[in-house]
């Protein structure tokens, strides 16, 4: 009976769901017109709220669209939505505008980095195959 209740337990446990929480480092600017409004929007995704933290970095790029910041952080929610591309096409802005900021170029690389290796875990997943414009930064095992 111990065994059976046993094997129970550890059954369930693969067939529920699993999603793994990641910690990813978000952009904290100081400096840059718009850095209190994307501290704010960082405020958003940290209680939970990301749909909230995505519009907010959103608004703030509208008005500063030379904001570093704004760019990482916006991509990191596209990624959390499993918008690959657009998370990726969001970072390409962020290192573009991060041409005379090396820690915010630093962390722009990095996302990028985490981004795509989220979308092959992704890929991989659901057997899908490479996109279209192939993978940017990192390559396969």
């Amino acid at each position: 009976e111990r065994l059976r209740r046993a094997m129970i337990l550890e059954t369930t446990g693969l067939l529920e769901p699993v999603v793994a929480r990641e910690e990813i480092e978000l952009a904290h600017p100081r400096l840059l017109a718009g850095s209190k409004s994307i501290r704010t929007a960082n405020l958003l995704a940290a209680s939970g709220n990301w749909p909230a933290a995505e519009q907010a970095w959103l608004d703030t790029l509208q008005a500063f669209p030379n904001q570093p910041a704004g760019w990482i952080n916006a991509s990191i929610a596209a990624a959390a939505r499993q918008d690959f591309e657009l998370a990726k096409n969001r970072l390409a802005e962020a290192l573009r505008c991060s041409a005379t900021s090396p820690a915010n170029a630093t962390l722009a690389s990095k996302t990028l980095v985490w981004v795509e290796l989220q979308q092959r875990q992704y890929h991989a997943a659901f057997d899908l195959p490479e996109p279209h414009d192939g993978w940017r930064v990192t390559r396969p095992d």
